[in-house]
């Protein structure tokens, strides 16, 4: 049984990349050597974070911690 904790509520701006960003915080993880939760909980802070801000991409001046 694999535990995966439930992601934390975020203010959605645009969702535009939060499919692409679940992928690649989920591969990078696991390509990375991350265990399947420790790569499902990446992916689901990376897609909750980059949908907080208008488009697909972070703004690099972001204040933020994702993995």
């Amino acid at each position: 049984e694999y535990l995966v904790q439930q992601a934390s509520p975020v203010r959605a701006i645009d969702t535009t990349a939060a499919g692409d960003a679940f992928n690649a915080g989920y591969l990078a993880t696991r390509i990375g050597g991350g265990s399947l939760t420790q790569s499902v909980t990446a992916a689901q802070l990376l897609a909750a974070e980059v949908v907080q801000y208008i488009g697909a991409i972070i703004p690099r001046t972001a204040d933020r911690e994702v993995g």
